[in-house]
């Protein structure tokens, strides 16, 4: 427990809040806001965005009340028990999260839903076209004419 004779302590506790608190503010509380809209669908986007914005804020309200009784009770074992669920959350993010990085959002809505409910071409498309139209300027600028002879 704290004894009130250590200020420099008191102070690195206090700056090391505040980095914990702002490097969390630009890193992963923007991805709670951003990332869910954009892999869901227009059917489920209300209700999984009001279920993942309120139960973080009731789990938090539930450690608010818990964790001065669980600290008098347990001391430093809360501590563990916090890293404990920090380990379980990791190996669960780990085992079952699916990567969309690099992928458009067609290819996401078919890794979750196995359709795709657009009518956009895949980029795979976009790109041969791309390459299509270039083939073409070459000719024409090359030859003068789009017409094969």
């Amino acid at each position: 427990m704290y004894s009130g004779s250590s200020q420099s302590g008191v102070y690195g506790t206090v700056a090391a809040t505040f980095l914990y608190l702002g490097s969390y503010s630009f890193g992963l509380t923007p991805l709670t806001n951003i990332y869910p809209p954009e892999v869901l669908s227009n059917d489920l986007r209300a209700i999984v965005m009001g279920c993942s914005q309120s139960s973080p804020k009731l789990v938090v309200i539930f450690v608010t009340m818990a964790f001065p009784l669980m600290f008098k009770l347990l001391w430093w074992k809360t501590y563990i028990i916090n890293a404990s669920w920090n380990i379980a959350f990791f190996v669960f993010v780990y085992s079952f999260w699916v990567e969309t990085r690099g992928k458009t959002l067609e290819e996401i809505d078919v890794l979750f839903d196995g359709v795709k409910h657009s009518d956009t071409p895949d980029l795979n498309t976009v790109d041969a076209g791309e390459k299509a139209i270039e083939t073409m300027v070459e000719r024409v600028q090359s030859e003068g004419s789009i017409l094969r002879r």
